[in-house]
């Protein structure tokens, strides 16, 4: 009877031939054959610490990084509420600006261009204006006429 361990399983039944084997030399130590079969036992025992280190090695990486990723996710969460306090913090300040930049940059000039009424459009502005609207109407017109004739 050979005693091979494999890994699905292979311990039980090397447990179990061991525990049969010293039965059998306790029971009958002259026809016990457990003497010869020690080395196979001590192979098979250290083929299993063998095997047994490195997972305790696999073990010690993922323990690494298990760590790693907790001390991260912990650094990222402190991040996080700094962050969340900073914007807290500057919430009003911009509002502020948003408010004085509003002011300045759309209600002045809007307001500036109501009171100036008709005052603003002065004769460079209506020449400009009716020179404007002529270009228009010539670029429309040859427009319709370049599409006449690619037409035909």
């Amino acid at each position: 009877m050979s005693v091979v361990a494999s890994s699905d399983g292979g311990y039980d039944a090397l447990l179990g031939s061991f525990i049969t084997s010293v039965r059998a030399d306790l029971d009958s130590p002259i026809t016990s054959t457990f003497g010869s079969r020690i080395a196979e036992y001590r192979i098979e025992a250290q083929r299993i610490v063998a095997e047994v280190d490195g997972y305790s090695v696999d073990c010690e990486r993922m323990r690494k990084l298990a760590k790693e990723v907790e001390e991260t996710q912990a650094n990222l969460a402190k991040q996080l509420l700094a962050f969340g306090q900073a914007a807290k913090e500057d919430e009003a300040d911009l509002a502020n600006l948003q408010m004085r930049n509003w002011q300045n940059n759309i209600v002045n000039p809007l307001l500036a261009l109501v009171e100036a009424g008709r005052d603003i459009r002065s004769r460079g502005v209506e020449r400009s204006c009716r020179d404007y609207e002529n270009k228009f109407v010539k670029a429309e017109a040859d427009a319709k006429k370049h599409a006449k004739v690619s037409t035909h």
